[in-house]
Protein backbone atom coordinates (compact mmCIF):
# COMPACT_ATOMS: atom_id res chain seq x y z
CA UNK A 1 0.00 0.00 0.00
CA UNK A 2 1.21 3.18 -1.00
CA UNK A 3 1.68 5.86 1.71
CA UNK A 4 0.89 9.74 1.09
CA UNK A 5 2.22 12.85 2.69
CA UNK A 6 -0.35 15.45 3.99
CA UNK A 7 0.16 17.64 0.80
CA UNK A 8 -0.49 14.44 -1.25
CA UNK A 9 -3.78 13.43 0.76
CA UNK A 10 -4.78 17.06 0.08
CA UNK A 11 -4.45 16.50 -3.13
CA UNK A 12 -6.03 13.36 -3.73
CA UNK A 13 -9.21 14.37 -2.35
CA UNK A 14 -8.99 17.61 -4.63
CA UNK A 15 -8.51 15.06 -7.44
CA UNK A 16 -11.80 12.87 -6.42
CA UNK A 17 -13.70 16.10 -6.23
CA UNK A 18 -12.85 17.15 -9.78
CA UNK A 19 -12.55 13.49 -11.82
CA UNK A 20 -15.64 11.46 -9.63
CA UNK A 21 -17.34 14.57 -9.66
CA UNK A 22 -18.50 14.74 -6.30
CA UNK A 23 -18.93 17.93 -4.17
CA UNK A 24 -16.40 18.49 -1.14
CA UNK A 25 -19.77 18.40 1.19
CA UNK A 26 -20.73 15.01 -0.08
CA UNK A 27 -17.41 13.59 -0.03
CA UNK A 28 -17.43 14.62 3.27
CA UNK A 29 -20.48 12.74 3.97
CA UNK A 30 -19.38 10.10 2.64
CA UNK A 31 -16.63 9.72 4.85
CA UNK A 32 -18.59 10.90 8.20
CA UNK A 33 -21.29 7.67 6.74
CA UNK A 34 -18.47 5.12 6.59
CA UNK A 35 -16.75 6.84 9.70
CA UNK A 36 -19.89 5.72 11.50
CA UNK A 37 -20.65 2.95 10.48
CA UNK A 38 -16.77 1.36 12.22
CA UNK A 39 -17.50 3.27 15.08
CA UNK A 40 -20.61 1.76 15.61
CA UNK A 41 -19.26 -1.85 14.75
CA UNK A 42 -16.29 -1.45 17.35
CA UNK A 43 -18.29 0.55 20.36
CA UNK A 44 -21.60 0.04 21.62
CA UNK A 45 -22.41 3.45 21.70
CA UNK A 46 -25.88 2.98 23.28
CA UNK A 47 -26.50 4.78 26.37
CA UNK A 48 -23.41 6.60 26.40
CA UNK A 49 -22.74 10.64 26.48
CA UNK A 50 -20.17 11.91 24.10
CA UNK A 51 -18.52 15.04 23.32
CA UNK A 52 -17.20 16.19 20.06
CA UNK A 53 -14.31 18.68 19.99
CA UNK A 54 -14.80 20.37 16.73
CA UNK A 55 -12.10 22.68 14.96
CA UNK A 56 -13.00 25.36 11.89
CA UNK A 57 -11.16 23.32 9.17
CA UNK A 58 -12.93 20.25 7.56
CA UNK A 59 -11.78 17.86 10.03
CA UNK A 60 -14.33 20.14 12.44
CA UNK A 61 -16.74 19.53 9.83
CA UNK A 62 -16.50 15.43 9.59
CA UNK A 63 -17.01 16.19 14.18
CA UNK A 64 -20.18 17.96 13.40
CA UNK A 65 -21.45 15.60 10.67
CA UNK A 66 -20.92 12.52 12.82
CA UNK A 67 -22.83 14.80 15.51
CA UNK A 68 -26.15 14.49 13.52
CA UNK A 69 -25.43 10.64 13.49
CA UNK A 70 -25.03 10.17 16.53
CA UNK A 71 -28.18 12.68 17.62
CA UNK A 72 -30.68 10.79 15.10
CA UNK A 73 -29.43 7.02 16.74
CA UNK A 74 -30.73 8.97 19.81
CA UNK A 75 -27.47 8.91 21.46
CA UNK A 76 -26.72 12.03 24.13
CA UNK A 77 -23.92 14.09 21.78
CA UNK A 78 -23.06 17.31 22.75
CA UNK A 79 -20.12 19.74 20.37
CA UNK A 80 -17.44 21.83 21.87
CA UNK A 81 -16.56 24.42 19.22
CA UNK A 82 -13.12 25.88 19.11
CA UNK A 83 -12.47 28.77 16.26
CA UNK A 84 -14.59 31.94 14.76
CA UNK A 85 -17.13 30.18 12.90
CA UNK A 86 -17.44 33.32 10.65
CA UNK A 87 -13.68 32.00 9.64
CA UNK A 88 -14.93 28.39 9.34
CA UNK A 89 -14.48 25.99 6.15
CA UNK A 90 -17.46 26.39 4.04
CA UNK A 91 -17.92 22.72 4.77
CA UNK A 92 -17.84 23.52 8.35
CA UNK A 93 -20.08 26.01 8.86
CA UNK A 94 -23.20 24.03 6.60
CA UNK A 95 -22.45 21.20 9.18
CA UNK A 96 -22.47 24.35 12.11
CA UNK A 97 -26.06 25.23 10.76
CA UNK A 98 -27.65 21.68 10.18
CA UNK A 99 -26.19 20.84 13.86
CA UNK A 100 -27.19 24.28 15.45
CA UNK A 101 -30.64 23.57 13.36
CA UNK A 102 -30.92 20.40 15.34
CA UNK A 103 -30.58 21.38 19.06
CA UNK A 104 -27.36 19.64 19.23
CA UNK A 105 -25.72 21.67 22.35
CA UNK A 106 -22.34 23.61 21.34
CA UNK A 107 -20.27 25.06 23.57
CA UNK A 108 -17.48 27.47 23.38
CA UNK A 109 -14.30 25.63 24.16
CA UNK A 110 -13.12 28.17 26.38
CA UNK A 111 -15.83 26.82 28.95
CA UNK A 112 -14.52 23.62 28.62
CA UNK A 113 -13.45 23.20 32.71
CA UNK A 114 -17.27 23.37 33.31
CA UNK A 115 -18.00 19.81 30.87
CA UNK A 116 -19.57 17.23 32.84
CA UNK A 117 -17.66 13.53 32.42
CA UNK A 118 -18.72 11.57 29.56
CA UNK A 119 -18.08 8.25 28.54
CA UNK A 120 -16.75 8.81 24.98
CA UNK A 121 -14.25 12.44 24.05
CA UNK A 122 -13.89 12.51 20.04
CA UNK A 123 -11.20 14.85 18.87
CA UNK A 124 -11.90 16.34 15.42
CA UNK A 125 -9.50 19.72 16.06
CA UNK A 126 -7.20 19.96 14.05
CA UNK A 127 -6.21 17.50 10.55
CA UNK A 128 -3.44 16.71 8.94
CA UNK A 129 -3.21 20.15 7.32
CA UNK A 130 -1.20 21.04 10.88
CA UNK A 131 2.55 22.80 10.02
CA UNK A 132 3.36 23.76 13.33
CA UNK A 133 3.05 22.84 16.79
CA UNK A 134 0.24 23.47 18.86
CA UNK A 135 1.77 25.58 22.24
CA UNK A 136 0.48 24.29 25.63
CA UNK A 137 -1.01 27.83 26.64
CA UNK A 138 -2.67 28.43 23.36
CA UNK A 139 -6.60 27.52 23.32
CA UNK A 140 -6.20 24.77 21.33
CA UNK A 141 -3.23 23.77 23.28
CA UNK A 142 -5.20 23.53 26.77
CA UNK A 143 -8.33 21.65 24.90
CA UNK A 144 -5.53 18.95 23.93
CA UNK A 145 -4.32 19.20 27.23
CA UNK A 146 -8.09 18.66 28.72
CA UNK A 147 -8.66 15.91 26.10
CA UNK A 148 -5.61 14.04 27.76
CA UNK A 149 -6.55 14.26 31.23
CA UNK A 150 -10.00 13.01 30.71
CA UNK A 151 -10.61 9.46 32.15
CA UNK A 152 -13.34 9.30 28.77
CA UNK A 153 -12.41 7.18 25.99
CA UNK A 154 -10.78 9.24 23.22
CA UNK A 155 -11.24 8.53 19.51
CA UNK A 156 -9.53 10.71 16.88
CA UNK A 157 -11.18 11.37 13.47
CA UNK A 158 -8.06 11.25 11.10
CA UNK A 159 -5.60 11.92 13.20
CA UNK A 160 -4.67 12.66 16.76
CA UNK A 161 -5.08 16.98 17.09
CA UNK A 162 -1.30 18.36 17.16
CA UNK A 163 0.24 15.29 15.69
CA UNK A 164 1.58 16.06 11.92
CA UNK A 165 0.58 13.38 9.34
CA UNK A 166 4.63 12.47 8.90
CA UNK A 167 7.45 14.95 10.20
CA UNK A 168 7.29 15.89 14.44
CA UNK A 169 10.87 15.86 14.83
CA UNK A 170 10.52 19.83 15.42
CA UNK A 171 7.24 19.63 17.17
CA UNK A 172 7.52 20.79 20.56
CA UNK A 173 3.94 21.41 21.30
CA UNK A 174 1.35 18.88 22.14
CA UNK A 175 -1.18 16.63 21.05
CA UNK A 176 -3.92 14.42 21.75
CA UNK A 177 -2.95 10.80 23.08
CA UNK A 178 -5.73 8.89 21.61
CA UNK A 179 -7.20 5.58 22.36
CA UNK A 180 -7.98 4.77 18.65
CA UNK A 181 -7.20 6.35 15.12
CA UNK A 182 -10.17 6.56 12.34
CA UNK A 183 -7.85 7.45 9.94
CA UNK A 184 -9.41 8.52 6.22
CA UNK A 185 -8.43 5.92 3.06
CA UNK A 186 -4.99 4.77 4.77
CA UNK A 187 -2.71 5.37 7.68
CA UNK A 188 -0.68 8.41 8.15
CA UNK A 189 3.30 7.87 7.85
CA UNK A 190 3.51 9.19 11.77
CA UNK A 191 1.89 6.03 12.80
CA UNK A 192 4.79 3.79 11.72
CA UNK A 193 7.74 6.00 13.83
CA UNK A 194 7.65 4.68 17.34
CA UNK A 195 8.48 7.91 19.13
CA UNK A 196 5.09 9.57 17.52
CA UNK A 197 2.87 5.99 17.18
CA UNK A 198 3.69 5.47 21.01
CA UNK A 199 1.08 7.62 21.77
CA UNK A 200 -1.60 6.70 19.40
CA UNK A 201 -4.19 3.81 20.57
CA UNK A 202 -5.78 1.23 18.00
CA UNK A 203 -5.59 2.81 14.29
CA UNK A 204 -8.59 1.65 12.02
CA UNK A 205 -8.78 2.47 8.49
CA UNK A 206 -11.98 4.44 6.97
CA UNK A 207 -12.16 3.71 2.80
CA UNK A 208 -14.21 6.65 1.98
CA UNK A 209 -13.74 6.12 -2.04
CA UNK A 210 -11.26 8.56 -2.75
CA UNK A 211 -10.12 8.18 -6.46
CA UNK A 212 -8.26 5.10 -7.48
CA UNK A 213 -6.58 6.79 -10.60
CA UNK A 214 -4.88 9.47 -8.32
CA UNK A 215 -3.51 6.55 -6.01
CA UNK A 216 -2.12 4.34 -9.11
CA UNK A 217 -0.26 7.45 -10.67
CA UNK A 218 1.16 9.36 -8.02
CA UNK A 219 4.65 8.58 -6.75
CA UNK A 220 6.10 7.70 -2.85
CA UNK A 221 8.94 6.67 -1.10
CA UNK A 222 6.44 5.14 1.68
CA UNK A 223 4.85 1.81 1.68
CA UNK A 224 2.88 0.06 4.24
CA UNK A 225 3.45 -4.15 4.25
CA UNK A 226 0.10 -5.25 3.74
CA UNK A 227 -1.32 -8.66 3.61
CA UNK A 228 -2.29 -7.50 -0.32
CA UNK A 229 1.62 -6.51 -0.88
CA UNK A 230 2.33 -10.31 0.72
CA UNK A 231 -0.13 -12.20 -1.54
CA UNK A 232 1.25 -10.16 -4.77
CA UNK A 233 4.87 -11.41 -3.97
CA UNK A 234 4.48 -15.31 -2.43
CA UNK A 235 4.74 -18.22 -5.08
CA UNK A 236 2.66 -20.77 -4.58
CA UNK A 237 4.46 -24.76 -4.47
CA UNK A 238 4.05 -26.43 -7.75
CA UNK A 239 2.72 -29.55 -8.57
CA UNK A 240 4.91 -31.16 -10.32
CA UNK A 241 8.44 -30.15 -8.83
CA UNK A 242 11.23 -31.73 -6.45
CA UNK A 243 13.76 -30.68 -3.89
CA UNK A 244 15.85 -28.79 -6.37
CA UNK A 245 13.00 -27.04 -8.05
CA UNK A 246 12.99 -25.01 -4.26
CA UNK A 247 17.13 -24.43 -4.26
CA UNK A 248 19.70 -25.16 -1.90
CA UNK A 249 20.22 -22.64 0.81
CA UNK A 250 23.63 -22.46 3.19
CA UNK A 251 22.74 -20.82 6.86
CA UNK A 252 26.34 -19.76 8.62
CA UNK A 253 25.74 -19.28 12.74
CA UNK A 254 25.33 -21.38 15.33
CA UNK A 255 28.54 -21.17 16.48
CA UNK A 256 29.75 -22.37 19.99
CA UNK A 257 27.42 -20.99 23.04
CA UNK A 258 25.29 -19.93 20.32
CA UNK A 259 24.12 -23.04 18.90
CA UNK A 260 20.14 -22.10 19.35
CA UNK A 261 20.64 -19.52 16.76
CA UNK A 262 21.51 -21.59 14.70
CA UNK A 263 19.06 -24.48 15.15
CA UNK A 264 16.03 -21.47 15.06
CA UNK A 265 17.02 -20.60 11.63
CA UNK A 266 17.67 -23.57 9.64
CA UNK A 267 14.48 -24.58 11.59
CA UNK A 268 12.72 -21.37 10.05
CA UNK A 269 14.54 -21.97 6.44
CA UNK A 270 13.10 -25.37 6.09
CA UNK A 271 9.43 -24.19 7.20
CA UNK A 272 9.73 -21.68 4.77
CA UNK A 273 10.19 -24.17 1.84
CA UNK A 274 13.58 -24.33 1.22
CA UNK A 275 14.00 -27.43 -1.14
CA UNK A 276 17.53 -28.47 0.48
CA UNK A 277 19.47 -27.14 3.49
CA UNK A 278 23.46 -27.00 4.37
CA UNK A 279 24.06 -25.91 8.30
CA UNK A 280 28.15 -24.31 8.50
CA UNK A 281 28.65 -24.78 12.22
CA UNK A 282 31.43 -25.78 15.02
CA UNK A 283 31.99 -29.20 14.69
CA UNK A 284 31.23 -29.35 17.86
CA UNK A 285 27.80 -28.92 17.15
CA UNK A 286 27.04 -30.85 14.95
CA UNK A 287 25.04 -33.30 17.34
CA UNK A 288 22.70 -30.21 18.93
CA UNK A 289 21.98 -29.77 15.01
CA UNK A 290 21.44 -33.37 13.63
CA UNK A 291 18.88 -33.97 16.74
CA UNK A 292 17.24 -30.51 16.26
CA UNK A 293 17.32 -30.28 12.45
CA UNK A 294 17.74 -33.99 11.19
CA UNK A 295 16.16 -32.05 7.71
CA UNK A 296 19.83 -30.07 6.71
CA UNK A 297 23.09 -31.56 5.95
CA UNK A 298 26.21 -29.93 8.06
CA UNK A 299 29.04 -28.59 7.32
CA UNK A 300 32.01 -28.40 10.09
CA UNK A 301 33.78 -24.89 9.75
CA UNK A 302 37.32 -26.02 10.03
CA UNK A 303 36.39 -28.74 7.02
CA UNK A 304 35.51 -25.54 5.46
CA UNK A 305 38.69 -23.53 5.93
CA UNK A 306 40.63 -26.43 4.55
CA UNK A 307 39.21 -26.88 1.58
CA UNK A 308 41.02 -25.47 -1.47
CA UNK A 309 38.47 -24.55 -3.96
CA UNK A 310 35.90 -22.24 -1.96
CA UNK A 311 34.11 -21.06 -4.95
CA UNK A 312 33.13 -24.41 -6.10
CA UNK A 313 31.78 -25.28 -2.78
CA UNK A 314 30.14 -21.89 -2.24
CA UNK A 315 28.68 -21.88 -5.90
CA UNK A 316 26.10 -24.85 -5.29
CA UNK A 317 24.29 -23.04 -2.78
CA UNK A 318 21.31 -20.30 -4.39
CA UNK A 319 21.84 -18.33 -1.32
CA UNK A 320 23.51 -18.26 2.07
CA UNK A 321 22.10 -16.48 5.62
CA UNK A 322 25.39 -15.62 7.73
CA UNK A 323 25.71 -13.78 10.73
CA UNK A 324 23.10 -15.58 13.45
CA UNK A 325 25.36 -16.56 16.37
CA UNK A 326 28.62 -16.23 14.67
CA UNK A 327 30.81 -14.66 16.94
CA UNK A 328 33.34 -11.31 16.78
CA UNK A 329 36.46 -13.35 16.84
CA UNK A 330 39.22 -14.04 14.75
CA UNK A 331 38.21 -17.12 13.57
CA UNK A 332 34.58 -16.01 13.01
CA UNK A 333 36.23 -12.90 10.99
CA UNK A 334 38.23 -14.99 9.15
CA UNK A 335 35.50 -17.50 7.99
CA UNK A 336 33.19 -14.11 7.48
CA UNK A 337 35.70 -12.83 5.18
CA UNK A 338 36.42 -16.68 3.27
CA UNK A 339 32.54 -16.83 2.41
CA UNK A 340 31.69 -13.15 1.66
CA UNK A 341 35.15 -12.76 -1.18
CA UNK A 342 34.07 -16.22 -2.36
CA UNK A 343 30.50 -16.21 -3.01
CA UNK A 344 28.99 -14.43 -5.78
CA UNK A 345 24.87 -14.98 -5.40
CA UNK A 346 22.48 -13.87 -3.08
CA UNK A 347 23.46 -12.84 0.88
CA UNK A 348 21.28 -12.42 4.16
CA UNK A 349 24.33 -10.51 6.90
CA UNK A 350 22.41 -10.17 10.27
CA UNK A 351 23.71 -9.78 13.81
CA UNK A 352 27.74 -10.69 14.06
CA UNK A 353 28.00 -10.52 10.36
CA UNK A 354 26.82 -6.84 10.93
CA UNK A 355 28.77 -5.84 13.86
CA UNK A 356 32.20 -7.54 11.61
CA UNK A 357 30.83 -5.25 8.85
CA UNK A 358 30.71 -1.86 11.26
CA UNK A 359 34.30 -3.04 12.82
CA UNK A 360 35.92 -3.85 9.32
CA UNK A 361 34.28 -0.98 6.84
CA UNK A 362 37.24 -2.66 3.99
CA UNK A 363 34.88 -5.79 3.97
CA UNK A 364 32.82 -3.83 1.78
CA UNK A 365 34.67 -3.93 -1.17
CA UNK A 366 33.79 -8.21 -1.41
CA UNK A 367 29.88 -7.04 -1.26
CA UNK A 368 30.07 -4.71 -4.20
CA UNK A 369 28.05 -5.75 -7.28
CA UNK A 370 26.17 -8.69 -4.95
CA UNK A 371 22.39 -9.30 -3.85
CA UNK A 372 22.88 -8.17 0.02
CA UNK A 373 20.13 -7.94 2.45
CA UNK A 374 21.51 -6.53 5.80
CA UNK A 375 18.66 -7.51 9.08
CA UNK A 376 19.89 -5.51 11.78
CA UNK A 377 18.08 -4.61 15.26
CA UNK A 378 18.39 -1.30 16.44
CA UNK A 379 21.64 -1.21 17.71
CA UNK A 380 23.34 -3.32 15.02
CA UNK A 381 21.95 -0.44 12.46
CA UNK A 382 23.80 2.10 14.26
CA UNK A 383 26.93 0.40 14.92
CA UNK A 384 27.01 0.29 10.86
CA UNK A 385 26.33 3.78 10.45
CA UNK A 386 28.54 5.17 12.84
CA UNK A 387 26.07 7.11 14.78
CA UNK A 388 23.45 7.19 17.77
CA UNK A 389 20.16 9.06 16.61
CA UNK A 390 17.76 10.45 18.72
CA UNK A 391 14.76 9.46 16.74
CA UNK A 392 13.87 6.93 14.32
CA UNK A 393 13.08 9.15 11.36
CA UNK A 394 16.80 10.47 11.44
CA UNK A 395 18.04 6.58 11.60
CA UNK A 396 15.63 5.85 8.48
CA UNK A 397 16.59 8.56 6.28
CA UNK A 398 20.56 7.68 7.28
CA UNK A 399 19.58 4.17 6.18
CA UNK A 400 18.10 5.33 3.21
CA UNK A 401 21.76 6.88 2.34
CA UNK A 402 23.44 3.90 3.41
CA UNK A 403 21.41 1.36 1.29
CA UNK A 404 22.13 4.12 -1.90
CA UNK A 405 25.80 3.64 -1.09
CA UNK A 406 26.20 0.08 -0.37
CA UNK A 407 22.98 -1.01 -2.99
CA UNK A 408 21.98 -3.40 -0.32
CA UNK A 409 18.52 -3.79 1.08
CA UNK A 410 18.17 -3.07 4.83
CA UNK A 411 15.79 -4.93 7.25
CA UNK A 412 15.71 -2.21 10.11
CA UNK A 413 13.89 -4.78 12.83
CA UNK A 414 12.01 -2.97 15.65
CA UNK A 415 8.70 -3.04 17.05
CA UNK A 416 7.57 -1.80 13.30
CA UNK A 417 9.77 -2.53 11.22
CA UNK A 418 11.44 -0.86 8.22
CA UNK A 419 12.57 -2.12 4.91
CA UNK A 420 14.83 0.19 3.06
CA UNK A 421 15.66 -0.41 -0.51
CA UNK A 422 18.73 1.25 -2.47
CA UNK A 423 16.27 3.54 -4.68
CA UNK A 424 15.13 4.95 -0.74
CA UNK A 425 11.62 3.32 -0.68
CA UNK A 426 10.67 2.40 2.58
CA UNK A 427 7.73 -0.23 3.65
CA UNK A 428 6.85 -0.04 7.01
CA UNK A 429 5.67 -3.90 8.91
CA UNK A 430 3.45 -3.54 11.72
CA UNK A 431 1.95 -7.31 11.73
CA UNK A 432 3.64 -8.45 14.19
CA UNK A 433 3.37 -8.19 18.12
CA UNK A 434 4.72 -7.61 21.60
CA UNK A 435 5.78 -11.42 22.19
CA UNK A 436 8.27 -10.56 19.03
CA UNK A 437 10.55 -8.57 21.29
CA UNK A 438 12.51 -11.72 22.60
CA UNK A 439 15.93 -13.04 21.84
CA UNK A 440 15.64 -15.66 18.28
CA UNK A 441 13.50 -13.98 16.81
CA UNK A 442 15.93 -12.13 14.11
CA UNK A 443 17.18 -15.25 13.78
CA UNK A 444 14.04 -17.16 12.39
CA UNK A 445 13.73 -14.40 10.26
CA UNK A 446 17.22 -15.20 8.66
CA UNK A 447 16.48 -18.13 8.18
CA UNK A 448 13.13 -17.05 6.73
CA UNK A 449 14.64 -14.67 4.06
CA UNK A 450 17.84 -16.40 3.06
CA UNK A 451 15.27 -19.39 2.10
CA UNK A 452 13.10 -17.60 0.56
CA UNK A 453 16.18 -16.31 -1.90
CA UNK A 454 17.03 -19.64 -2.33
CA UNK A 455 13.53 -20.16 -4.20
CA UNK A 456 14.47 -18.00 -6.72
CA UNK A 457 12.42 -15.08 -5.62
CA UNK A 458 13.76 -11.87 -6.62
CA UNK A 459 15.63 -10.29 -3.96
CA UNK A 460 12.73 -7.49 -2.94
CA UNK A 461 9.87 -10.24 -3.15
CA UNK A 462 11.82 -12.42 -0.87
CA UNK A 463 12.41 -9.90 1.57
CA UNK A 464 8.78 -8.62 1.80
CA UNK A 465 7.40 -11.99 1.68
CA UNK A 466 9.69 -12.76 4.45
CA UNK A 467 8.97 -9.65 6.91
CA UNK A 468 5.31 -10.09 6.46
CA UNK A 469 5.14 -13.63 6.88
CA UNK A 470 7.21 -13.91 9.99
CA UNK A 471 4.67 -11.36 11.73
CA UNK A 472 1.60 -13.09 10.49
CA UNK A 473 3.68 -16.77 11.87
CA UNK A 474 3.80 -15.10 15.22
CA UNK A 475 -0.17 -13.37 15.46
CA UNK A 476 -0.87 -16.87 14.36
CA UNK A 477 0.81 -18.69 17.71
CA UNK A 478 -0.74 -16.18 19.66
CA UNK A 479 -3.93 -18.49 19.32
CA UNK A 480 -2.18 -21.17 21.66
CA UNK A 481 -0.06 -18.43 23.51
CA UNK A 482 0.39 -14.58 24.99
CA UNK A 483 2.60 -11.92 24.20
CA UNK A 484 4.78 -12.62 27.28
CA UNK A 485 4.90 -16.60 26.86
CA UNK A 486 5.44 -16.42 23.43
CA UNK A 487 9.06 -17.90 22.19
CA UNK A 488 11.20 -17.60 18.76
CA UNK A 489 10.28 -21.35 18.08
CA UNK A 490 6.30 -20.79 18.45
CA UNK A 491 7.01 -18.37 15.48
CA UNK A 492 8.61 -21.21 13.26
CA UNK A 493 5.86 -23.55 13.37
CA UNK A 494 3.19 -21.50 12.47
CA UNK A 495 4.90 -19.80 9.16
CA UNK A 496 3.58 -19.87 5.92
CA UNK A 497 0.48 -22.11 7.78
Amino acid sequence: MKLFTAKQIQEWDAYTVQNEPISSYNLMERAVTNLYAQLKKHHDLKNKTVQIFCGSGNNGGDGLALARYLMWDNISVSVIYAGDIQNASPDNQKNYQIVQGMGIPIHSIEHIQNLPSCDYVVDALLGTGLNRSVEVNSTLGKAIEYINQEKSYVISIDIPSGLMSEDNRKNEGVWVKSDAVYSFQQPKIAYFLKEWAKHIGDVHIVDIGLHKEYYQNTETKYYALTEQVFQSCFKSRIKFSHKGTYGHCLLVGGFWNITGAGILAAKAAYRSGCGRLTVLSNQGNQFAFNVSVPEAMFCASKKFIELKNKPDFLQKFDSIGIGHGLGTNEKSMNLFVEIIQNYSKRMVIDADGITLLANNTDLWKHLQGKEVVLTPHIGEAERLLQHTFSNSLDRLEACQEFAKEKQSIIVLKDTITSIIFPDSRIYFSDNGCAGMAKGGTGDVLTGVISSLLAQKYNVQDAVLTGVYAHGAAAKKALANSSNTALMASDIIYHLFS
